[in-house]
């Protein structure tokens, strides 16, 4: 990716819109891993309008974002 657009909510957009999609689609909810030293992307699906929840192992965050968790 070009570093001269980090920082400007690309991801956090993109994430959004996935998130709007998938629901459409009546899909339960989201899982994907980031590697442990990617500060940023963390940073992004904590802003997910639902809550996230993450486990690490081998230097990989497993994230999964359920739609439907209370």
């Amino acid at each position: 990716m070009d570093e001269n657009y980090q920082g400007m909510g690309i991801a956090s957009y993109l994430l959004d819109l996935l998130i709007r999609a998938a629901r459409e689609e009546g899909i339960a909810g989201l899982k994907g891993d980031v590697l442990e030293n990617n500060k940023a992307m963390l940073k992004v699906y904590e802003k997910a309008p639902y809550p996230v929840k993450t486990t690490l192992s081998r230097g990989v965050y497993h994230v999964t974002i359920p739609f439907n968790a209370s």
